[in-house]
């Protein structure tokens, strides 16, 4: 598996900020829920080594609800404000935007929201090899902090602001002290996730 890229603290060339957007709350703009079903690959017949070489055995589920209608009334603005960025994306596809994220700091907050993520991921301890699972869930945890901790080496600015150091570190490592704390609680620790 490849290293993620962590999101870029400047835009690129081109990208401006939509103005006048609210700032991401997943307190109000997420409405996490679970799918009513879910398909595994093993259901699909594939079998458990060619399972074992992808990064989740869950194959798809039908639609779930993740924003409030206040979440869902910001996305739909701001998919219409980003309407102006439009571009043909071949034939079976009329037009496409790419690089919302850049454009807007909301959509940006929502899709980097360990909230979302952490819901999205919550079921693995139920599905995950036991044998496995603490071992693979602390991989990854320390391969999203290296990378993190790898851009704070290369990109981190010299300053005299100790806090803004300090906060740039905790986020670095946050992955792995969260999964630190929910290993040590245990299935317990994961009841909170979708609530």
């Amino acid at each position: 598996m490849g290293e993620a890229v962590p999101f870029p603290a400047t835009q690129p060339r081109g990208y401006e900020w939509l103005d006048g957007e609210p700032a991401f709350d997943a307190g109000r703009h997420l409405q996490l829920e679970e799918p009513a079903e879910v398909l595994m690959l093993a259901d699909l017949g594939y079998d458990a080594a060619e399972i074992a070489t992808k990064a989740t055995p869950v194959a798809l589920s039908s639609p779930f609800r993740m924003l409030s209608d206040e979440g869902s009334a910001i996305v739909l603005e701001t998919a219409r404000r980003l309407r102006c960025f439009t571009r043909p994306a071949g034939e079976r596809i009329e037009r496409t935007v790419r690089g919302g994220c850049y454009r807007s700091r909301w959509l940006r907050d929502l899709c980097l929201s360990p909230e979302v993520t952490a819901h999205l991921t919550s079921d693995l301890i139920g599905i995950d090899d036991p044998e496995t699972l603490w071992t693979e869930w602390a991989k990854f945890a320390a391969w999203r902090s290296k990378d993190r901790l790898a851009h704070l080496i290369d990109e981190l600015e010299f300053t005299s602001d100790r806090d803004t150091v300090i906060t740039q570190l905790e986020s670095a490592i946050d992955d792995a002290q969260r999964a630190i704390a929910e290993m040590r609680a245990g299935e317990q620790g994961l009841l909170h996730y979708g609530d």
